[in-house]
């Protein structure tokens, strides 16, 4: 039976921890780097900014900076001051765990159309889980010649507690938003499409990173193993919500749509993604002078069906 406790063990746990979090690492810069030119297109404003992108850009610099942290954390050959640096990797990496629970969340608030019933419980989940973070961010952690910062403490119930709340949180702002746009809308288009797929791949994922980090945590192998996922939940966590923000903003749909002249009554205007011209079918009258079209336009959106309230594509 493996002796987790044994030095051997803990080496070698500490090294195949040092290595994964590596390569974690170069997944999260390179896909960084790749998605620059979204945050280009605020700088030179053609794209407006709106107060929900403030969590967006949040979630994605100060993984960067919790990233950065666990490196140095890993790679440090000088005596450093470890119980700050790790205090400091635990609380950034449980933050951007939970600003991509609030990028999910306000996209349901809006397909409620800020109701306040659907704003007060979130806000309160949400604030359960900054008070969790704020108890389970300490950790104690010493520094050995030769090796490097050692963790020898910190606060496992309540990281469990939090993992279990992200994961209860997110189920609930999902089902929220499936239910709205299943049975609160006449008609399901093409951007409710979309949220209803992000909104679903981004649960999945984030389940499947949750499992097993929540399960080595219960199981208290040893403090290398407690944490060896935290960081891979809280990169897979950002970079997937952050996509679905991006595939939001993004969506387009620029193909013309004709109805029949029958119609009662015209689309209705305005929306959360812009909007394009709908024609009518021509009616032509044959009279002396030479054919005349009659046409008639108005604007019309993708989303007629969403609630009446009308939404800038950067309200999601």
């Amino acid at each position: 039976m493996v002796d987790w406790n044994s030095p051997e063990e803990l080496q070698a746990d500490a090294l195949a921890f040092s290595k994964m979090c590596h390569a974690v690492a170069g997944i999260y810069f390179w896909d960084f780097a790749t998605t620059l030119d979204f945050e280009w297109e605020f700088i030179t404003r053609k794209r407006r900014f709106r107060w929900p992108m403030i969590f967006y850009f949040a979630s994605r610099y100060m993984l960067l900076f919790s990233i950065i942290g666990q490196l140095i954390a890993l790679d440090v050959t000088n005596e450093v001051n470890c119980d700050v640096l790790y205090t400091y990797n635990a609380a950034s990496a449980l933050i951007t765990i939970g600003l991509a629970s609030i990028n999910l969340a306000i996209r349901t608030v809006v397909i409620w159309s800020y109701k306040w019933y659907i704003i007060v419980p979130l806000v309160i989940g949400n604030l359960g889980f900054w008070g969790i973070t704020g108890a389970a961010s300490t950790v104690q952690a010493t520094w050995t010649p030769g090796v490097g910062c050692f963790v020898s403490g910190f606060h496992q119930d309540r990281v469990i507690a939090g993992f279990i709340l992200t994961i209860c949180y997110d189920f609930s702002v999902l089902a929220l938003a499936v239910f709205k746009l299943t049975f609160g809308v006449s008609k399901r288009t093409k951007l409710m499409n979309l949220m209803f797929k992000d909104g679903l791949i981004y649960f999945v994922i984030v389940c499947v990173a949750n499992i097993p980090a929540t399960t080595f945590m219960i199981l208290a192998l040893n403090p290398v193993m407690a944490s060896f996922f935290d960081l891979p939940v809280a990169v897979t966590s950002t970079m997937v919500a952050c996509r679905a923000v991006r595939r939001l903003h993004m969506f387009t749909n620029g193909t013309a749509q004709v109805i029949d002249m029958s119609s009662s009554k015209p689309p209705s205007t305005g929306g959360v993604m812009g909007t394009h011209v709908v024609m009518q079918r021509a009616t032509q009258k044959s009279v002396t002078e030479g054919v005349h079209i009659q046409m008639s336009t108005f604007e019309h959106t993708d989303a007629e069906s969403l609630p009446t309230k009308k939404y800038d594509a950067d309200d999601l």
